[in-house]
């Protein structure tokens, strides 16, 4: 690898000491006799950082003409319901909605970037964060006719699979006051069960959709890795960032997945997927009905884990029995690897999710989300303070 450069600028501070204590960090050492070699190539990479750090930031546009912000509100205690569930409220719509989501109103989690509406993240370990642009899947949810009416609370830092690690307040589940609705979807999981909206859109991690849909009683989908574009969505690692619906029935999670999902060529993860567009799940449900030619794997050794609730392995067993009536090939299967999987989630956890929160986060063809990044930083002991009262766990 080369480094292209005709002189160094007047101000540059890299010194000979540098390049000492650069290499000391790693152990070696050059000699002394090569050391005024590696200050200019070090000096050189200084100001090409320097040059593109003044750069401005660039922000796929968003069209407010088309899509004006209405009434932005962060709801009161006495406002919000459910607990917390609502992170801000507003109205956001296509002057002339057409499309699969037409007449839909929708809820984001409040991790998902809408331009002029501020993110909290479920947090107070940063102050509020206003986005400037819009992330592509609420882009693609109004172009198909969506109302979107609010952002929905989060769990902190999206870290909790429960509803009561928020900065903000706990969202209760929906048909219990007092427990839990999951997380960490968890406002969104919470507004769509008690009908409040038609649909959200989450993001899932390790199980941060499917968890509060579950505990909620809705329907929430992890869609294949990639599928749905992260583009203005706040990233834990992009191996793991999944985004995706939950709805109350299946047909209204198909309706939003043909909507939000595709290939974006902002965001690397999206490679394979289908041109925006042509994607036909709702379609299929409708011509076939049944489940006429669909396989169904039952993964036994889910079924083992010493903490699963007999009541719940019986129900989900029988649902997925149902199928065969409808026409669905039901069977076991195997995966011996499949008990390892909580280990190796949680090492790659704590692998990638410090770069996150410690703004580092680089090497991938993605949107930066820079503002997010300069109110992360820099840590602080009142910061980490905050992170171990609110989730010591989560942040070990």
């Amino acid at each position: 690898m080369s480094v292209l450069f005709t002189s160094i600028s007047a101000g540059n501070t890299v010194s000979v000491q540098d390049v000492r204590e650069t290499f000391a960090k790693l152990n070696v050492s050059v000699p002394e006799s090569e050391e005024d070699d590696y200050q200019k190539l070090l000096a050189a990479i200084h100001d090409c950082a320097e040059t593109v750090a003044a750069l401005p930031d660039s922000h796929p546009p968003t069209d407010l003409e088309r899509f004006p912000r209405n009434n932005v509100h962060r709801p009161s205690l006495d406002e919000n319901i459910l607990g917390h569930a609502w992170a801000h409220t507003f109205s956001i719509k296509d002057k002339n909605p057409t499309g699969c989501l037409a007449g839909k109103t929708v809820c984001l989690k409040d991790c998902i970037c809408v331009a002029g509406v501020p993110q909290l993240l479920g947090t107070d370990i940063i102050d509020p964060w206003t986005p400037e642009t819009d992330a592509t899947v609420v882009r693609w949810a109004l172009e198909a006719g969506a109302e979107i009416v609010g952002t929905a609370h989060c769990e902190n830092w999206c870290q909790s699979t429960s509803s009561f690690s928020s900065a903000q307040g706990v969202v209760h589940n929906p048909y219990a006051e007092g427990y839990s609705a999951g997380g960490s979807t968890s406002g969104a999981a919470a507004l769509v069960a008690g009908g409040f909206v038609d649909i959200g859109i989450g993001a899932d991690q390790g199980g941060s959709i499917r968890v509060p849909a579950s505990l909620c009683g809705c329907v929430g989908l992890k869609p294949t890795h990639g599928l749905v574009p992260y583009t203005g969505i706040a990233s834990n690692d992009p191996i793991d960032d999944h985004a995706g619906p939950l709805a109350r029935t299946v047909m209204e999670v198909a309706q939003c997945l043909d909507a939000i999902s595709g290939y974006d060529a902002i965001d690397d993860r999206s490679l394979d997927a289908p041109k925006h567009g042509t994607t036909t799940f709702a379609s299929d449900l409708l011509s076939n009905p049944g489940a006429k030619g669909m396989r169904i794997g039952i993964l036994t050794e889910s079924f083992e884990i010493a903490l699963l609730d007999k009541d719940v392995k019986d129900l989900v067993l029988s649902a997925a029995h149902k199928f065969k009536d409808l026409g669905a090939t039901v069977e076991e299967v195997s995966v011996p690897m499949h008990p390892l999987g909580v280990a190796i989630w949680t090492i790659q956890q704590r692998i990638s999710g410090y770069l996150a929160l410690q703004g580092h986060q680089t090497g991938r063809h993605s949107y930066g989300l820079a503002g997010l990044e300069e109110a992360k930083l820099p840590w602080t002991q009142e910061k980490f303070d905050k992170c171990a009262f609110q989730q010591p766990k989560t942040y070990s």
